[in-house]
């Protein structure tokens, strides 16, 4: 198996250079202090080579370690990659890879076996994916403090509504992946216009509308997100038609922004924002409630209503809003 010919190892070697570094100067320190005329100066220069010395010793195991435990990756990827699974990685940190090839080694060759290999293999590639979009998420809520861990909540609470209504649990984790990224569209808009106290102007208005269609542009080019992308674009639309980008109606809304519209709206009225303050939970759904039908779509109200009288929702205690509050409050924006 000729896999010093992999150019990603000879790419690995690249990192010898570092103790061969530190060896070169050291010698180089030592030779110095061998020609100089001062004591105390070639006892300091002596000192310097002794510790680049032991860095370039240090290095070097570091290095070898590395490069041993890359190399063994790489001849068992490549092996599991022709079909020959009985490679056993003995270097600590690589059960996984010795677990995988044993377990496919057993299987026969077959749709059914090539699927199985396509779970295993990317199993980690998932997980991976999804710590990716937890990511984008959390930066998305550092554009201002009122929006701070809005996106996380907005993908718990669809995932509460989901697990009611009772959808599959692939379903449910792209609905949940969607919420997460629903507001990506506010990535680089002013940020006047997000944490302006009190109403907003038509002008301003209009261009927070634009986030939808802003998120779907930065996420489009990610294939991987193509599922992900109604619940970034719709999650704004209303089922009588008023809602943005689109003004779709009813049915052309589908479930996966009807979900998240939902838990967005329910946070943005739960959570002190620039221009109201929170309000406490009982009355939030009431309000949501009230708007079923027109805005919101009856059956994620009625199941978030399910999942919020079964206590799995803790708000932080507050006063009870009152109606007069509301009706000074501006338009949900999310």
């Amino acid at each position: 198996m000729q896999i010093k010919r992999n150019p990603k190892l000879r790419v690995l070697y690249l990192t010898m250079l570092l103790p061969i570094t530190g060896g070169v100067v050291a010698l180089a320190l030592a030779r110095h202090a061998l020609y100089e005329p001062h004591l105390s100066d070639k006892i300091s220069e002596l000192l310097l080579s002794i510790v680049a010395a032991g860095l370039a010793v240090k290095c070097w195991g570091v290095t070898l370690e590395f490069a041993r435990d890359m190399r063994q990756f790489l001849e068992t990827t490549q092996a599991i990659k022709r079909g020959e699974l009985v490679l056993h990685s003995a270097r600590a940190g690589l059960p996984e890879i010795e677990d995988l090839a044993r377990e496919l080694s057993g299987m026969d060759e077959s749709p059914d076996t090539s699927l199985a290999k396509w779970i295993l293999l990317s199993r980690d590639h998932h997980a991976i994916f999804v710590r990716l979009v937890e990511a984008m998420s959390a930066s998305i809520d550092t554009k201002s403090f009122y929006a701070r861990g809005h996106s996380g909540r907005v993908a718990e609470y669809s995932t509460l509504i989901c697990c009611e209504l009772g959808l599959s649990p692939r379903e449910t984790g792209r609905i949940r992946l969607s919420a997460l990224l629903h507001d990506i569209g506010k990535i680089g808009m002013d940020q006047k216009i997000l944490t302006k106290p009190g109403i907003l102007t038509a002008e301003e208005f209009a261009i927070l509308k634009t986030h939808p269609a802003r998120g779907v542009e930065m996420l489009r080019p990610v294939l991987e997100l193509a599922d992900l992308l109604p619940g970034v674009e719709m999650h704004h639309e209303s089922l009588d038609g008023t809602g943005y980008p689109h003004g779709l109606k009813g049915d052309e809304i589908p479930t996966m922004a009807r979900v998240i519209a939902v838990a967005d709206t329910f946070d943005a009225m739960t959570h002190n924002r620039t221009y109201q303050d929170a309000m406490d939970g009982a009355y939030a759904l009431r309000i949501i409630r009230n708007m079923m039908g027109t805005k919101f779509d009856e059956q994620a109200v009625e199941a978030f209503c399910r999942a919020y009288a079964a206590g799995l929702i803790i708000l932080p205690k507050r006063e009870a809003s009152t109606d007069e509050e509301w009706k000074q409050s501006p338009a949900l924006i999310g």
